[in-house]
């Protein structure tokens, strides 16, 4: 039976999701000085939970100076100590508690940038992404390997779904036999799931990040927002997460470069790394998420599988045999 979190263990978890959340927005250009942050209402709804725990969470991020409550005029990001955009009294404050840490454990502070190169690139970790869609796969991959430095493949998952069971029995498949681990969306787990575990082989299952959710959400109750598309399938994915409120969403073919000529350069959307890939050259208009969407828990359970594999391969003494 699965342990409920304590109510401690809540409080600090949506602590440590606002703070990234807001760090990240200021550091991205989408938080400025003085800007009003979600109400606790909205945090509430979001995060599945009562209003003092929201209450809580934002008086001890005003405790660290990050934002200022405003009693009923609600939540605004505080005056930063600031060099050259980087908000430095966070994290000056976060980087401390990690090299303390780091001391703690005999790791001195000039030997600590050598140690987490040890542990994050002594040997490259290979993953296959299994999707529904070109599309999918490869912002899957391209966010895998940019954010994390895995070295990403993909599939589409229909080629599993259409293999008879004896072709699946057949033994694994060359790319998944040389993978480290695979990775899908709760879409396909019921398909790739079974296969993962019969091929001993670790699976990730991507969630989605909330604030990228949100946004999206917010765009399309006013606006509408054209999705560039190799496979008319991610368009109506988009469609899917949004639920209900995707109307809004206009596919538009990358193969019709007239059709993308004729968007409003002013106007946000979205595409996929492989529908660009396609328009190479092609003007086109400002992304409404330019990052990443792997959300804060799968991002966690990606860097674990880094770390590890990485200190495997220092335990062995050798990556011989991996490359």
């Amino acid at each position: 039976m699965t342990r409920r979190p304590r109510p401690r263990e809540r409080d600090e978890r949506l602590c440590s999701m606002l703070r990234a959340r807001i760090i990240a927005g200021i550091h991205s250009g989408q938080y400025d000085i003085g800007d009003r942050l979600p109400t606790y209402r909205e945090i509430a709804a979001e995060a599945g939970v009562d209003l003092r725990a929201v209450a809580r969470a934002y008086a001890a991020l005003e405790g660290e100076g990050l934002v200022e409550v405003r009693g009923r005029s609600g939540v605004f990001v505080a005056q930063q100590e600031s060099i050259g955009g980087t908000v430095l009294a966070e994290t000056s404050r976060w980087l401390s508690a990690v090299l303390g840490e780091a001391r703690l454990r005999r790791i001195r502070v000039p030997d600590f940038p050598e140690f987490v190169r040890h542990c994050t690139q002594s040997t490259e970790v290979r993953c296959v992404c299994f999707d529904e869609t070109e599309d999918q796969v490869s912002a899957l991959c391209g966010e895998l390997s940019t954010e994390f430095g895995f070295r990403a493949t993909g599939a589409l998952v229909g080629s599993l779904a259409s293999a008879s069971g004896a072709e699946r029995n057949r033994g694994v498949p060359k790319g998944v036999r040389d993978a480290d681990f695979l990775v899908t969306s709760l879409y396909h787990l019921g398909t790739v799931g079974p296969l993962a575990e019969r091929w001993h082989k670790p699976l990730v299952v991507i969630r989605l990040c909330p604030d990228a959710i949100r946004r999206l959400r917010d765009w399309v109750r006013d606006h509408e927002l054209p999705v560039i598309y190799l496979d008319p399938r991610f368009p109506d994915r988009m469609r899917a997460i949004l639920d209900g409120e995707g109307e809004r969403i206009r596919a538009v073919s990358a193969r019709d470069r007239k059709a993308v000529a004729a968007l409003d350069p002013d106007q946000p959307v979205v595409i996929s790394p492989a529908a660009r890939r396609k328009l190479d050259g092609v003007p086109l208009p400002p992304l409404l998420i330019d990052g990443g969407v792997i959300s804060n828990d799968s991002a966690a359970e990606l860097i674990d599988l880094l770390i590890r594999f990485n200190l495997e391969a220092m335990q062995a003494g050798s990556t011989e045999g991996r490359g």
